[in-house]
């Protein structure tokens, strides 16, 4: 799993984009990545108490290697 790899913008929210490659299996450790790790290092808050997931092809958890890709809002710490 990369770092974020780009923002998008969706209202007042910034949507740190984390990719990960090899299907459910990667799941815990993107997530993990992305809260314990880089949002704490990157200064800034979680705008929501969501996230979502984007799957580039429907998922099959049989075939590997999968690619989905985790957004998570964010705001400036003010």
């Amino acid at each position: 799993m990369r770092s974020a790899r780009g923002t998008g913008t969706r209202s007042a929210s910034l949507l740190p984009v984390f990719d990960v490659q090899g299907g459910p299996a990667g799941i815990d450790d993107a997530y993990r990545h992305a809260y314990r790790d880089w949002l704490p290092a990157s200064g800034d808050l979680q705008a929501f108490p969501y996230d979502f997931e984007q799957y580039e092809k429907a998922l099959d958890l049989e075939a590997e290697p999968s690619e989905f890709s985790v957004w998570m809002p964010i705001r400036k710490k003010e």
